[in-house]
């Protein structure tokens, strides 16, 4: 459970994070570990506990992802990466400080309660405290809510750095928009009958890809060594490349419907041909 629970509130918490703003995450998690601490508080037997746990663990889970992201989205690049350290720091100090506050509970019998209750206090601190803390200023111009945007980083920013900030903010969300393409073609280049389908395999494609790199990352560095490694990694993104570029077909200026008819054709393009529906047009008629 311990394990489990991060690891759902994590997969969640992407969702709500580009859904509804890292500020208002942190607060649900906040929320989760309060409602949570209570509930074990006041158990009276071992299914509120483990449903006060699994509160706890769906927080950490959320706010083990947002709080990172939180800080290096709303702090000054001078200090973003001690700031996130800090982070770091302060969750193994709070771990090891709890570690001795429950050793003092020990000490006198029937203090159990105290010791699963007392988590609850920081809670609702910070979530008290999050209200006066402004919104993530890179998900508030995600959103188009670039006033708000530009608000939020005249607090954070002097008034010589903001353009420049302001500017960066821009290429950063124009960046995001192109990492997210091969998720639009992949969106695009099925007959509509299965792109459902084919959409979910090719999550779980990405998915699976993404444990079989993390699992096998060390024992090759082992085995083979680092450089040799990377160069494998290399290799296989340049065979990628070729495969892109002769047999996905370019998608822009393109209804989904000529797209189709253009893999019934069977026709390979390569990604530097711009091949518009005119064209297409003519290869029908012949």
């Amino acid at each position: 459970m311990a394990v489990a629970g991060p690891i759902i509130g994590a997969a969640i918490g992407g969702w709500f994070n580009d859904r509804y703003g890292r500020r208002s995450v942190i607060l649900i998690a906040d929320l989760l570990f309060f409602i949570g601490a209570v509930v074990m508080a006041s158990a009276t037997g071992p299914a509120p506990l483990i449903v006060g746990r699994v509160f706890v663990e769906l927080g950490v889970g959320k706010a083990s992802m947002t709080a990172p992201l939180y800080i290096s989205e709303a702090s000054p690049a001078k200090i973003r990466g001690a700031l996130v350290s800090i982070n770091a720091f302060l969750i193994t100090g709070g771990q090891f400080l709890s570690f001795l506050i429950n050793l003092a509970f020990t000490k006198a019998p029937g203090t159990w309660r105290w010791m699963l209750g007392i988590a609850a206090l920081p809670a609702l601190l910070q979530f008290i405290l999050m209200f006066f803390l402004p919104e993530s200023p890179h998900w508030l111009y995600r959103q188009g809510r670039e006033e708000e945007a530009k608000a939020t980083l005249e607090k954070i920013f002097p008034a010589d750095d903001l353009e420049s900030e302001i500017q960066a903010l821009k290429e950063s969300v124009e960046n995001e928009i192109q990492e997210k393409v091969p998720w639009i073609v992949n969106s695009e280049i099925y007959p509509l009958r299965f792109r459902g389908i084919c959409g979910g395999i090719a999550a779980t494609a990405n998915w699976i890809s993404n444990l079989i790199v993390a699992q096998s990352f060390l024992s090759l560095t082992e085995a083979i060594g680092t450089s040799w490694t990377f160069l494998l990694f290399g290799v296989i993104s340049v065979v990628a490349l070729f495969f892109v570029l002769i047999l996905v077909p370019e998608t822009k200026g393109l209804p989904i419907e000529e797209v189709e008819k253009m893999l019934e054709m069977r026709t390979l393009q390569f990604k530097f041909w711009e091949q518009k529906p005119q064209t297409l047009e003519k290869n029908q008629s012949a």
